[in-house]
């Protein structure tokens, strides 16, 4: 039998492993390269910078920079359509700025949800306070109509009740 060298398997394996790392930094930077060429000729022409015309221009693909955070970076910092973003953004900020705010639309969903159940049950609540306040209110004018037709009719039967009587003797 063949006698295994002790370096072999995990030196060789650290090994490739260490050339696949140096390949991809490589690449890494070559794609760097290539976009930061494409978008230095796209800025000389005046040209808008979109992930088309960076394609058209290096033959690079967006999944091939967007893998890099340094490359998806300087893509996005010189976007024309980002670009663009960023400064209606930042005019509209500056515009609302002078604007107050309306605070609801600080609240997320849930709580508007949770902030409208609550005021409606506190409306329900409100409304039958009301509602036995104004029952009481009838049931008191109703009360004071029959004191006042009392009032009113006591006299009336008593001096009927004489005359009735006064006949009657």
């Amino acid at each position: 039998m063949p006698k295994l060298s002790d370096s072999s398997p995990s030196n060789d394996t650290e090994s490739r492993l260490e050339g696949l790392r140096h390949h991809a930094a490589q690449q890494k930077q070559a794609t760097l390269e290539r976009l930061h060429a494409a978008i230095v000729s796209r800025k000389a022409k005046g040209k808008p910078i979109t992930v088309h015309t960076v394609r058209a221009e290096s033959g690079l693909d967006y999944k091939s920079y967007a893998r890099s955070p340094e490359a998806l970076a300087l893509f996005q910092e010189h976007s024309t359509f980002l670009v663009a973003r960023r400064t209606e953004a930042r005019r509209k900020h500056k515009k609302g700025a002078s604007q107050p705010k309306d605070p609801l639309l600080n609240y997320k969903r849930p709580q508007l949800a949770a902030r409208l159940r609550q005021e409606m049950q506190r409306r329900e609540e409100t409304e039958g306070q009301y509602r036995q306040l104004l029952e009481e209110h009838v049931h008191g004018d109703l009360k004071l109509h029959e004191l006042e037709a009392e009032l009113v009719l006591t006299p009336m039967y008593n001096w009927l009740s004489r005359i009735s009587w006064a006949k009657q003797s």
